[in-house]
């Protein structure tokens, strides 16, 4: 997920056929706010885990969630399915710039070159 225009969106790299290989483009949907909530919830028991586990308090087996909250994390995974995908009807296709700084990756998002 990213932010475009302010707003959360799911961006999926686009395939070329002709090329057979990834064009560069991203098409984007913007997330509905139920999904969203279901995903910060889920991104927010990861990250629980991952500071434990940097702590040596839960060990690599109990990947991705806590022993206790394991529950909660499976019936996320099972309501957010597979919609983490990028409506193939968007008409918002952009070209990204990936940027990494202090450990968070920032997107410049910018219209495509023409052809």
């Amino acid at each position: 997920m990213a932010d475009y225009q302010g707003k959360p969106h799911i961006y999926e790299s686009e395939f070329s056929e002709t090329q057979d290989d990834y064009s560069g483009l991203f098409r984007l949907s913007e997330v509905e706010s139920a999904l969203l909530a279901l995903i910060l919830e889920d991104w927010e028991i990861w990250q629980g885990w991952e500071a434990d586990f940097k702590q040596g308090k839960v060990g690599l087996e109990t990947h991705p969630a806590f022993p206790l909250r394991d529950q909660r994390s499976a019936e996320l995974r099972r309501l957010i399915g597979d919609r983490l995908r990028a409506d193939p009807q968007s008409p918002i296709v952009k070209r990204a710039e990936f940027r990494y700084r202090d450990n968070e990756i920032e997107v410049g998002w910018y219209d495509p070159e023409p052809s």
